[in-house]
C-alpha cells in the first residue's frame, strides 16, 4: 500500500485570489484584442497518470483530464492556463491549476530562445499543496527538434508557502525526431537540484503520433535512485499514455 508522507505539520498553499483574476484577464483578451495580433488556442486531453519531472502527482490508477487555453501574439508574448481533474495518492479528487506567461524570440531559421514565468497549486487537496510552487524558466530550441532548459523555483512566492528550506534548480534536454506518417521518437533527461539530499536525475522515451491538432503518446518514465516521491514511493519506471487535443 502507498505510504504517504506526513503533510499535518507543514505550510499549506493558500488558495491565491489572483486565479479568478487571471481567468478573466484570459477570456478578456480573447474577445477584445486584435485578431490580426492574437491567436487563441484550446487544449483538452487525457492521461493515464499525471507525472512532472518524473515525481508521480496522481495516484497511478485513475486517468487524468485536462482543459486549458492558450494565448499568443504575433510579437512572441503569450499567455495561458489549465485545470488538471485528477485522484491524489490520498484517494481524493483534485484540482491542479497552471498560469503562465511567456516571450520568445527567434534567432534564425532554426533556432529561439524563450523565458517564462508560471505558477502551479492545487488549492482543494492537502497532500499536492506541498507541491505548489512558483517557477521562471529559460530555454533555448532548435525547430521543433531540440530544447535545453532550465528553470529556478523561489523558496517562497504568490500564493505558496514553501516547505523546501532552499530554492530548486531544473536542467531539461528533450528531443523530437519525426520517423513517418505523423509518428516519431520522445527522449528526454533532466536533473533536478534542492541543495539536499533531494535531488534526483530523471529521464523518459517514449513513441507519438500527431495528426491534425491532435496528439497520442506512448512514454516511459524513470528516475533514479535518490527519488523518493511526493508520496515516498521508490522512484520505479512508469509508461504513461496521453492523448491531447490542440485547437489550431
Amino acid at each position: 500500500m502507498t505510504q504517504l508522507r506526513d503533510v499535518r505539520s507543514r505550510p499549506r498553499c493558500r488558495r491565491p485570489a489572483r486565479l479568478a483574476w487571471l481567468a478573466g484577464l484570459l477570456l478578456g483578451l480573447a474577445t477584445a484584442a486584435p485578431a490580426q495580433t492574437l491567436s487563441v488556442t484550446p487544449r483538452v486531453g487525457v492521461f493515464s497518470q499525471l507525472m512532472v519531472r518524473g515525481m508521480l502527482l496522481s495516484d497511478g490508477h485513475h486517468p487524468v483530464g485536462l482543459a486549458g487555453l492558450d494565448l499568443y501574439s504575433t510579437d512572441g508574448w503569450s499567455l495561458g492556463g489549465s485545470l488538471m481533474r485528477l485522484k491524489a495518492g490520498d484517494g481524493r479528487l483534485a484540482t491542479e491549476l497552471s498560469w503562465r506567461a511567456g516571450y520568445e524570440q527567434a534567432l534564425d531559421d532554426t533556432w529561439a530562445w524563450s523565458l517564462q514565468a508560471r505558477h502551479d497549486s492545487s488549492p482543494d487537496n492537502r497532500v499536492l499543496q506541498v507541491w505548489c510552487y512558483n517557477q521562471l524558466g529559460a530555454n533555448l530550441s532548435m525547430s521543433d527538434l531540440l530544447s535545453l532548459g532550465w528553470s529556478w523555483r523561489p523558496r517562497h512566492g504568490p500564493g505558496c508557502d514553501s516547505q523546501i528550506q532552499s530554492p530548486i534548480q531544473a536542467v531539461d534536454l528533450n528531443g523530437r525526431w519525426p520517423l513517418a506518417l505523423g509518428i516519431g521518437v520522445d527522449l528526454g533527461v533532466g536533473r533536478l537540484y534542492d541543495g539536499g539530499a533531494g535531488s534526483y536525475s530523471y529521464g523518459q522515451w517514449g513513441l507519438y503520433a500527431d495528426r491534425d491538432g491532435w496528439s497520442l503518446a506512448l512514454t516511459r518514465v524513470q528516475t533514479d535512485g535518490a527519488y523518493s516521491g511526493l508520496y515516498g514511493q521508490l522512484g520505479r519506471p512508469r509508461w504513461v499514455l496521453s492523448w491531447v487535443w490542440q485547437g489550431l
